[in-house]
């Protein structure tokens, strides 16, 4: 089927079929991206498995978050140094994920930085209906608290938040997904998924 394009629309047509060429592009690419996430997920949960079939195999329940908790007070210290001197994850873990940036002088009126998930989250709030890319929210964090942090360590967090239920995403844009009522108090920390470095 041949087409007679009006030359006064030939400019606008242009325009919107390279955006939609560019937008179909940048989907499959996203799409590719959250696919291997996904398998590399997959990896890591069968690993955690396996070394919590290993801790239990020396008698430490860490399905039970006391003793997780317990083991964790016993031996931060050692695991932050090897976690530091070693090799770090492609994905620039929770584990290292914020580099400070050196200062002459400490500043007092820097605010104490609490996780990311939870900036991330209350930003989305403020934002509503119009939601918020990652870009100007890694700049808010490392604006406000002084730091710099991994290019990738927003895009993550929100997809593992995307994975959790906690926000969606239309595009590049993320919006907050407010929590079922019966679920706003979920109870404590999951075991295994408390911070080391906290």
């Amino acid at each position: 089927m041949t087409f007679k394009i009006d030359p006064d629309d030939r400019a606008a047509l242009v325009g919107l079929m390279t955006r939609h060429y560019r937008a179909w592009h940048e989907r499959r690419h996203q799409l590719k991206i959250a696919e291997d996430a996904t398998a590399a997920a997959k990896v890591q949960a069968d690993k955690i498995s396996d070394i919590e079939s290993g801790l239990r195999g020396m008698g430490y329940d860490v399905s039970d978050n006391a003793v997780w908790k317990a083991l964790l007070d016993e031996v931060r210290e050692d695991i932050k140094q090897r976690v530091v001197a070693g090799p770090q994850p492609a994905s620039a873990s929770s584990y290292v994920v914020i580099e400070h940036q050196p200062q002459e002088s400490p500043s007092p009126s820097t605010p104490k930085m609490p996780k990311i998930q939870g900036i991330l989250l209350d930003r989305l709030q403020e934002a509503g209906e119009k939601g918020s890319k990652a870009s100007p929210m890694r700049q808010f964090i490392e604006d406000k608290y002084r730091i710099k942090i991994h290019d990738k360590t927003v895009g993550m967090t929100l997809y593992r938040m995307l994975t959790k239920g906690l926000v969606r995403r239309e595009g590049h844009t993320w919006f907050f997904v407010p929590p079922p009522a019966e679920t706003k108090n979920p109870g404590g920390d999951t075991p295994g998924q408390i911070d080391i470095f906290e």
